[in-house]
């Protein structure tokens, strides 16, 4: 028996399912351009002004190293208007572990000393509360030097044309008070940390007052320009009034 088979048409075959791997999400995401900015200041800080970098210590560390040997960079990346607290009490952290380290040996010998000498619990309560004190008094008196110096430094910066208001000089003094660590490095202390201070002003005013570089490195050898003409002014009526104790006609200058 023969069995005919008949042909089906090409179109009438059902397709294959073919398995297309889905695509990965695209890593980087992109942001519509219709929102708004984030503003630059709101991602700039520096460490010790964050508390998830670390314990109290580790942050004023980082600080001082970066403001010390990455100056350009920190004065990029410090807030101009995140208050005078945080600089001030970095300023005043170095004064409180001294109080720490050399203050409390120093508290606990005064305090034998009066245990030795039967001294009242009232002079050994007095001694603990002035010890304490110290701590407070010392932030404030650290205040009180940042705002002065600040206040004397604002003007000549504004004259030459610093773009920061008195704010951003409060913290420009603060975080660059880290330059007096180096007085702890003997006989040749004062001149490193001199050295170091000229180089730190003239990197914040560059940076965080966006000053011209000639404009800012005026203005951080200021300091060096007032001692010079005092001495020179001394140095003068000193040479010009060398007779005036015995004979003043001979000064040149009015009479000493």
């Amino acid at each position: 028996r023969v069995i005919a088979i008949e042909a089906m048409p090409v179109e009438a075959l059902s397709p294959e399912i073919e398995y297309v791997e889905p695509k990965r999400a695209p890593e980087i995401e992109f942001i519509d351009e219709a929102a708004p900015p984030v503003p630059v200041e709101a991602a700039k800080s520096v460490a010790w002004e964050d508390p998830s970098r670390g314990c109290r210590f580790s942050r004023w560390w980082s600080t001082w190293s970066a403001s010390t040997f990455d100056m350009a960079n920190f004065w990029k990346k410090m807030p101009t208007d995140a208050g005078h607290r945080a600089p001030i009490t970095y300023s005043w952290y170095f004064l409180a572990m001294a109080l720490l380290i050399l203050g409390l040996p120093l508290f606990g010998l005064a305090q034998l000393s009066l245990a030795a000498h039967d001294a009242p619990a009232t002079q050994h309560l007095l001694l603990l509360g002035f010890y304490a004190a110290l701590f407070p008094l010392t932030w404030l008196g650290t205040a009180l030097n940042t705002w002065f110096a600040a206040a004397l430094w604002h003007l000549p910066l504004k004259l030459l044309g610093a773009k920061g208001g008195y704010e951003t000089t409060v913290r420009v003094v603060s975080y660059n008070w880290g330059a007096n660590v180096w007085l702890l490095i003997p006989i040749l202390g004062p001149f490193i940390a001199g050295i170091m201070t000229i180089f730190m002003n003239y990197s914040a005013f560059r940076h965080a007052h966006q000053m011209t570089s000639g404009r800012a490195f005026i203005a951080a050898m200021l300091p060096v320009l007032l001692i010079l003409g005092v001495l020179a002014t001394v140095l003068a009526i000193g040479v010009a009034c060398g007779g005036c104790p015995s004979e003043p006609s001979r000064c040149v200058l009015p009479p000493c």
